[in-house]
């Protein structure tokens, strides 16, 4: 059997396994259809060009050497199922004031790139479980309860490098190591000393073990030319973007190069 077949059949057989999860298969549909049309190339949430970190915190480089780019067929459709479960599950979130009615906590107000950051009440990451349909953080784009969701961000236990996390080489993690949170559980600051956190007040955790990854995949909020970069470019510090005709948006769309992308 070839390999073009064998991978018509695997899409296939995934395809009816998800039918089972009541989702809508939008990613998991378009990639089936491109892996019939064109399987030389993958959909752009299968196909990243970024690379780095940005400013997040990397004690040690856990990939260096390997370069992001196409996934397989196999992990392309696997990651497919998964956006759609996850974009299923962001139903419920209309709101920050609706997520925050429901237990979900503000550790990070609206930060540049990211939006707010939401800790989930029922998120598993600090046992080592990455849960890719129920994220550990979910951001909005503005500190008021009638913020918009714009992403969201896994926060995972894993001793001695990253986890596995979702599937192919493409969403690099990083950790944010000596965080400084205030006695109502809010952001301070990282990077300080245990005294200087605790003098203040402050509860400090050294997070030598935790990694974090972000996923765009909101229809609202993609990144198309790398679905895991850490930042989104229509997050700037004075608040969210919407325009589709700005600037931001073209570099959302193909990179800082605005490169051509599948």
């Amino acid at each position: 059997m070839g390999k073009m077949k064998k991978a018509k059949l695997l899409c296939a057989a995934l395809a009816a396994l998800f039918v089972l999860s009541a989702c809508e298969p939008v990613f998991t549909d378009a990639a089936i259809e491109h892996n019939q049309t064109t399987p030389d190339t993958r959909p752009w949430w299968c196909d990243s060009t970024g690379g780095g970190h940005g400013d997040h915190e990397v004690h040690h480089n856990p990939y260096e050497g390997v370069v992001k780019g196409k996934l397989t067929w196999e992990e392309c459709v696997v990651n497919s199922i998964h956006f759609d479960m996850l974009n299923d599950w962001a139903q419920q979130w209309t709101s920050e004031g609706v997520a925050e009615d429901a237990g979900f906590f503000q550790v990070v107000p609206y930060a540049e790139g990211m939006g707010t950051h939401h800790l989930n009440p029922n998120g598993q990451g600090g046992d080592g479980i990455f849960d890719f349909d129920n994220p550990d953080f979910l951001m909005f784009d503005g500190n008021r309860r009638d913020a918009k969701l714009t992403g969201f961000a896994w926060w995972v236990r894993s001793e001695g490098g990253p986890p596995e996390g979702f599937r192919g080489d493409n969403d690099w993690w990083h950790q944010h190591r000596n965080v400084c949170l205030s006695p109502q559980g809010r952001w301070r600051g990282q990077g300080g000393t245990r005294e200087a956190c605790e003098d203040g007040g402050g509860e400090f955790l050294p997070n030598e073990d935790m990694w974090m990854t972000h996923a765009w995949v909101l229809p609202d909020w993609e990144i198309r030319f790398d679905v895991f970069q850490n930042h989104h470019p229509c997050l700037p510090a004075s608040g969210p973007i919407t325009d589709r005709n700005d600037p931001c948006w073209m570099t959302a769309m193909h990179g800082e190069h605005h490169s051509t992308h599948n």
